[in-house]
């Protein structure tokens, strides 16, 4: 699948209602995909300032590396050496390109079990409209 695709169908799920448990399970599941590999993978730049330019607006002031949660976790003096081996263990424990493509899967479900909802609430519909209408 090509990156662009990946993206599509990330920000989809965001469109739409999941109110029932299969909906909620499923969401459950792309979470539990999409989160290791934001925290793991996909570096972001921080915001460290903002300055007053002369014109009374503000200047937002980034990181100039972007960097994972992961990297600033290890990063911080607060964070234990026990807690440290502890998230390297876990990241060994996952593989990018698998999360990805279970991540896939998991939104392709979400997604279906959306449309046989909106199927059946328009088969519900319709079939309300024909008995008012007898």
């Amino acid at each position: 699948m090509r990156a662009s695709t990946v993206v599509k169908c990330q920000s989809t799920p965001f469109c739409f209602r999941f109110d029932t448990p299969a909906e909620r399970e499923a969401l459950a599941a792309v979470y539990a995909y999409l989160c290791p590999l934001y925290n793991y993978w996909h570096p972001s730049f921080r915001l460290t300032g903002k300055e007053k330019r002369m014109d009374g607006r503000y200047q937002k002031i980034y990181e100039k590396i972007p960097k994972t949660p992961y990297e600033r976790l290890l990063e911080s003096s607060e964070v234990s050496e026990e807690s440290e081996t502890e998230l390297r263990r876990r990241k060994n424990g996952y593989n990018p390109v698998e999360l990805n493509s279970r991540l896939n899967g998991a939104v392709e479900r979400l997604l279906k079990i959306n449309r046989e909802k909106d199927t059946v609430k328009q088969a519900f519909r319709e079939g309300a409209g024909q008995a008012e209408a007898v």
